[in-house]
C-alpha cells in the first residue's frame, strides 16, 4: 500500500495548459447563444419526484420482521462499558 502511495505521489504532473488558447468575445453569436440557453436551463423548474407504489405482495416483502436474539434489548458486550468509561486517547 505504501508503494502505491509513493507511486501516485511521484507520477508525472500533467502538462501545463497551452499558451495559444483563443478567448472569444462575449458578443460573438456562439457566446450569446450559449448565454441564452444557459439562462433558459437555469429558469426551468425542477422536475417533480416520481413516486412508484409497490403492489401489496411486494410491500409485504419489504417489511422488516424482527426476531428476538441475544440477551435482550439494550445489552452490550462488557467492553463497551470499559471503552465508554475510559478517558480516550490524547
Amino acid at each position: 500500500m505504501a508503494n502505491l502511495f509513493r507511486l501516485a505521489r511521484s507520477s508525472a504532473a500533467p502538462p501545463p495548459p497551452s499558451s495559444n488558447l483563443n478567448i472569444s468575445s462575449p458578443t460573438e453569436p456562439a457566446e450569446l447563444e450559449a448565454e441564452r440557453i444557459a439562462g433558459a436551463v437555469m429558469r426551468m423548474p425542477a422536475p417533480a419526484p416520481v413516486l412508484h407504489r409497490a403492489c401489496a405482495a411486494c410491500d409485504d416483502e419489504k417489511k422488516v420482521h424482527r426476531t428476538a436474539s441475544g440477551d435482550g434489548p439494550g445489552t452490550a458486550p462488557p467492553i463497551v462499558g470499559r471503552v465508554l468509561s475510559s478517558p480516550g486517547q490524547q
